[in-house]
C-alpha cells in the first residue's frame, strides 16, 4: 500500500536560498501527487508557527466539511489548463 507524500514547498518560500531546479522538483512532486493521490501532506514546519499551523488547520476543517458537490467544483478533473 502506498503512503501518501511529504511535501516542503521551502524552495517557493526561501527563494533566496534555493535553486530553480529544486523549486522544479516541489512541483512536479505536487503535480505528481495531485494526479496520482488527489491528496498529500505539506511540510511547512520550516517556516510556519504555531498560530499560522493552527489556522491552516481550521481551514483545512472548514474545507472538508464542505458538501461534496462544492469540493468538486475544483477537482483536477475540471481543471481548464490555466492552473
Amino acid at each position: 500500500m502506498a503512503t501518501l507524500p511529504v511535501i516542503s514547498i521551502s524552495p517557493y518560500v526561501r527563494k533566496e536560498t534555493s535553486t530553480e531546479r529544486e523549486r522544479l522538483a516541489t512541483s512536479e512532486a505536487l503535480h505528481k501527487a495531485c494526479r496520482d493521490f488527489g491528496f498529500f501532506y505539506l511540510d511547512i514546519s520550516s517556516f510556519a508557527n504555531d498560530a499560522e499551523m493552527n489556522t491552516l488547520m481550521e481551514l483545512a476543517r472548514q474545507f472538508f466539511a464542505l458538501p461534496q458537490e462544492r469540493k468538486d467544483l475544483i477537482s483536477i478533473r475540471n481543471q481548464d489548463s490555466a492552473r
